[in-house]
């Protein structure tokens, strides 16, 4: 949760998982789908973190990707991507 105190705002939020890789390429990265929602406004975020590809396809190439929205309206408020 990040609280905040000035706006009367809660933010709740999940969190990546962190890939550790050794072998073919050894890294780390950041994969997998997070979400952050303030219910007093209603704003959510929905976001992918895609890492390197495992046998090193993409290398270089950690993306993200994901949208904010109204989860009232369910309105499209910002598209978020890339790299």
């Amino acid at each position: 949760q990040l609280k905040l105190h000035n706006h009367g705002e809660t933010y709740e939020m999940s969190s990546p998982n962190l890939v550790i890789r050794i072998f073919p390429i050894p890294g780390t990265d950041w994969v997998g789908n997070v979400n952050i929602w303030c219910q007093e406004i209603g704003l959510v975020a929905e976001l992918n973190y895609i890492g390197q590809s495992f046998f090193g396809f993409r290398a270089g190439q950690r993306l993200i990707k994901g949208k904010i929205f109204d989860s009232l309206s369910m309105k499209i408020l910002y598209k978020i991507g890339g790299h």
